[in-house]
């Protein structure tokens, strides 16, 4: 979760990686699972649309290509998304933990500007 350090809180490489370490401490299980599968996911939807329409259609293998390369540009995005929402996640419940047993978690967070 460096990425988002570095884009959200404003703070140097070697400050990012620190951060991220505090806020993946204890939650390392589900921050990985949830990068790797979403990563893994939208590694495979590319490739696997191209198989399908090599087997299933007559389609030139430069348009099978093409196709395959826009679904995977056009999934790219639901791992940026992903890794944000777990990076947000965490940081909530990281500096929500001060705080003991909050009846209604606040609609958001201040970014630092």
């Amino acid at each position: 979760m460096v990425a988002p350090a570095v884009a959200l809180d404003h703070v140097s490489t070697f400050g990012a990686l620190r951060r991220s370490g505090r806020l993946v401490r204890r939650r390392w299980l589900k921050v990985t699972s949830l990068i790797v599968l979403g990563g893994g996911l939208v590694l495979l939807v590319g490739p696997l649309v191209g198989v399908l329409l090599i087997l299933v259609t007559n389609a030139p293998f430069w348009l099978v290509n093409v196709v395959a390369g826009i679904v995977y540009a056009v999934t790219m995005p639901f791992v940026a998304i992903t890794t944000t929402y777990v990076y947000f996640d965490a940081r909530v419940r990281t500096e929500l933990a001060a705080d003991r047993a909050p009846r209604e978690l606040p609609a958001e967070i201040a970014l630092p500007s």
